[in-house]
């Protein structure tokens, strides 16, 4: 089995601005951010991780270098860690603008409208799902008996974690942002996917809250 923790990038001035981007090379960390990560990284030292992977985009490489350097690692870069494609919605944060960001959940999560793109001439919920579960796959297979720890993205961490993981109804990711420099933790086997915790709470704690 591996224990994969997945890992949302610390936080940007474009999170604190509310600006919609997912185009390269992205907005650095700010100063919260890179203690966010710091912080995490005093978490997972313990856990001894095998291997750091990364988006390449500027917010999640420097949160990775942090966590990485922190454990006595490298970083592996893998492209198809980096966010999901917002298209015509890039550097904009106005509200007509949010609510078509917004509305692309209700498809993925409620609709179960994977098809639908992420913004005008944006990625289709089910092309995110694809290269996330292809990288899953590569990692569990490269790691089959260790921890990993791999830095993305919250629209992309968010859906593919909801849809890989066996226990996890279709809906569950809807709005539950993974927070900056949080993590949410799979286990991997070669036949089932299963969610451990979301935001430092475990599986069981959030679903038995739900109403």
């Amino acid at each position: 089995m591996t224990r994969l923790i997945l890992v949302r990038h610390g936080e940007t001035d474009h999170n604190v601005n509310l600006v919609i981007t997912s185009g390269a090379p992205g907005n650095p960390l700010n100063e919260r951010g890179a203690g966010q990560a710091r912080e995490l990284a005093r978490t997972l030292i313990p856990m001894a991780p095998a291997a750091v992977y990364a988006s390449p985009l500027l917010r999640a490489r420097q949160t990775a270098e942090i966590l990485a350097q922190a454990c006595g690692l490298s970083v592996d870069y893998v492209d198809d860690l980096r966010e999901c494609d917002v298209g015509e919605l890039e550097g904009r944060g106005d509200a007509e603008s949010f609510a078509r960001f917004d509305a692309t959940f209700e498809h993925w999560y409620h609709g179960d409208d994977l098809d639908f793109p992420l913004g005008p001439g944006g990625e289709t919920g089910r092309a995110a799902v694809e290269r996330a579960a292809a990288v899953v796959r590569a990692i569990a297979a490269a790691h089959p008996d260790g921890t990993v720890v791999a830095v993305s993205h919250g629209t992309l961490l968010q859906l593919a974690a909801t849809r890989l993981s066996a226990n996890l109804a279709p809906g569950f990711g809807f709005r539950r942002w993974a927070r900056n420099g949080g993590a949410v933790v799979l286990d991997v086997q070669p036949t089932r996917t299963t969610c451990v915790s979301w935001n430092g709470v475990l599986i069981e704690e959030l679903i038995r809250a739900e109403p």
